[in-house]
């Protein structure tokens, strides 16, 4: 534009200003408008504009990462001898990120970087972090950044790696109690009822009413489920609680600890309060189950105590994913086993106790099909210590094969553990003897034919059809379903009934139709189909024709070829 110019009466004219630092940093400058104005001949604006360099990433050199106060759910962080704008902090409990933040890019807390989660992101370099996990180890990963002042940020520093590893401690035990007096309004109607209870500890009850007391405020169960929904830290020693039948009827109580039952099922017959109370000793986060069924019972007062390595040997039993089981309920199913191969499985026994645990005998009720691998016994599990028992399954016979494993021991209370053993020993399936059979076809229509196979002893038959003349034969070990394509054929039909129909044929169609039998009952590997198919052919009608409507009433079926019934033997 040039320096000098004229504006019409009434009109007006832009003035384009380029801001063009050469240094960074805040430029200010004025541009003074001369003009003819009467009372503005000489018009000032102000301009002021900040020229920003291209972010760069923090240098690193010595980097000094501290963790400090770690607590069962939280931590502190301080990152000394670093200097950026941010930090981004990532954690995760693998040890190890696939991946770091990229430039240019902004992450909030919870975002995902790398397999590992953002758990911070400031301007300082020390923070604290909330909500862990007890007994839990952690690596965090420190990424500082610059994107203040400068353009195109942030810029990380991944070329120096800030990290390091800490593990939270269990929690510690804090007991607690339930007493039900924040359920809030009273109702009689059955439903799910959730609510924080004493200790803050959330719990939820479902096919429950709520105005039912018991020595105050209570819940009432009918078909339902009382738990705590937040898994309670510290462990549990003795669980205990006051209950009663309600209304008519009586109902069956049973009581879990982190999928458990303790105590046994329970017959609540009683309008009279009565103490439930049982030693559990079960240590880290715990879970209580009250689950009752048929009718209505009340619970109350609701406690337990903190769990303590008993000073004793204390015996428990471990799956083989060392989940807790309890003696004689501990059910260990192998399933189907092929005859004649043998199958083991690891269950372990923990030592809860601060005294030897003396194992003296593994004594199995059926030695013929299982057998104990390993250890030999006697032998001795230390405090807190884990010994793994193998048994082996070689099934001598066909059938369910049950036995039992008794673990005799000198705990006090569980002298005689019993670990309950299944297994269903099969033979593998073979293809079932089609020499005498024979297949048959009938009431063939313009969409359907009925198929009939004689002479025939199987499990099952697989009809596949092909209008083109190509069948392939059904893989051994496959279940098919109508509609499965094997080749360029069609399932059409899969069955126990050697009598059937092939349905949603096209009209006017020759079709090869291939019929194999299958076993796959009380065996291993089926389904198990023959090698030859019972073969025929089936060619469908034509179909009728219909008189289009306001011309009469066709009074005669046109048909076209049919395919006389005949019988094909293999």
């Amino acid at each position: 534009m040039p320096s000098i110019f004229q504006s019409s009466a009434s009109g007006s004219q832009i003035i384009l200003v380029r801001f063009e630092s050469a240094t960074s940093g805040s430029r200010t400058s004025t541009l003074t408008i001369t003009s003819n104005d009467t009372d503005e001949a000489s018009c000032t604006v102000s301009l002021q504009g900040i020229a920003l360099e291209p972010c760069v990433a923090p240098t690193v050199a010595d980097p000094d990462l501290t963790i400090s106060d770690v607590l069962a759910t939280s931590a502190t962080i301080d990152l000394a001898n670093v200097t950026a704008d941010h930090y981004l902090a990532v954690m995760t409990t693998t040890g190890s990120l696939s991946g770091n933040p990229v430039d240019g890019v902004n992450y909030i807390v919870g975002a995902s970087i790398g397999g590992g989660t953002v758990v911070y992101n400031g301007a300082a370099a020390n923070f604290s972090l909330s909500g862990l996990t007890e007994s839990t180890e952690y690596t965090i990963f420190i990424f500082p950044y610059n994107d203040v002042a400068c353009t195109d940020g942030p810029l990380y520093n991944t070329t120096v790696s800030i990290e390091d590893t800490f593990t939270t401690p269990v929690a510690p035990c804090i007991g607690g109690t339930e007493t039900f007096s924040n359920l809030g309004s009273s109702s009689s109607t059955y439903t799910t009822r959730t609510w924080t209870g004493d200790n803050s500890v959330a719990w939820s009850a479902t096919d429950a009413r709520t105005d039912q007391d018991l020595t105050g405020d209570a819940i009432a169960l009918r078909t339902g489920i009382l738990t705590n929904t937040t898994p309670v830290s510290g462990g549990i020693g003795t669980l205990t609680f006051n209950y009663k039948r309600v209304f008519t009827g009586d109902s069956t109580m049973k009581v879990f600890v982190n999928g458990i039952q303790y105590g046994g099922d329970i017959t609540v017959t009683s309008d009279v309060a009565t103490v439930f109370s049982q030693a559990i000793d079960v240590p880290g986060p715990i879970t209580i189950e009250i689950r009752n069924s048929v009718n209505r019972i009340i619970v109350d007062d609701l406690s337990w105590n903190c769990y303590e390595t008993p000073d004793r040997p204390e015996i428990q039993l471990l799956d083989s994913e060392m989940a807790m089981k309890a003696c004689g309920t501990f059910n260990v199913d192998l399933g189907d086993v092929l005859f004649g191969t043998n199958v083991d499985t690891t269950l372990s026994i923990e030592n809860m106790g601060t005294q030897d645990l003396d194992i003296s005998a593994l004594t199995l009720s059926d030695a013929v099909n299982y057998t104990v691998v390993s250890p030999t016994v006697p032998f001795t599990v230390g405090s807190l210590a884990t010994q793994a028992v193998v048994v082996r399954f070689n099934g001598t016979a066909t059938g369910s094969l049950p036995a039992t494993l008794t673990i005799e021991s000198n705990d006090a209370d569980e002298a005689s553990c019993v670990v309950n053993f299944d297994a269903n020993s099969q033979n593998k399936c073979t293809a079932p003897d089609t020499l005498s059979g024979s297949i048959t076809t009938d009431n063939i229509t313009s969409s359907s034919a009925d198929v009939e196979i004689t002479g025939v002893t199987a499990d099952g038959y697989i009809a596949v059809i092909s209008s083109t003349g190509s069948v392939t034969a059904p893989t051994n070990g496959i279940v098919y379903i109508v509609g499965d394509t094997i080749g360029t054929a069609t399932v059409a039909y899969v069955g126990t009934d050697a009598n059937f129909t092939l349905s949603g044929l096209d009209a006017d169609t020759n079709y090869a139709v291939n019929v194999y039998a299958y076993n796959n009952a009380g065996c291993i590997g089926g389904p198990a189909y023959v090698d030859s198919a019972f073969e025929t052919e089936v060619t469908t009608e034509t179909a009728p024709w219909l008189m289009p409507q306001g011309h009469g009433q066709a009074t005669t079926a046109l048909h076209g070829r049919l395919q006389t019934p005949g019988q094909t033997r293999i």
